[in-house]
């Protein structure tokens, strides 16, 4: 089994010192709307599924 994080080393990085890249850590979505938007997504995506209706913001 390989598992992959997301600690990537920076100092490899061609990205690093480029003037049109920002380099953010990805957390930026989190707050207590995006919580409790991203459960109602699910819920909903479950209910959609037995319902025979379309799943929205499926991955594939």
């Amino acid at each position: 089994m390989i598992i992959q994080t997301e600690n990537p080393d920076l100092a490899k990085s061609p990205f690093l010192h480029r003037p049109n890249v920002l380099l953010t850590p990805h957390a930026a979505f989190y707050s207590e709307e995006s919580h409790h938007e991203l459960a109602a997504r699910s819920v909903q995506n479950v209910l959609d599924f037995f319902a025979g209706r379309p799943i929205k913001n499926l991955a594939e």
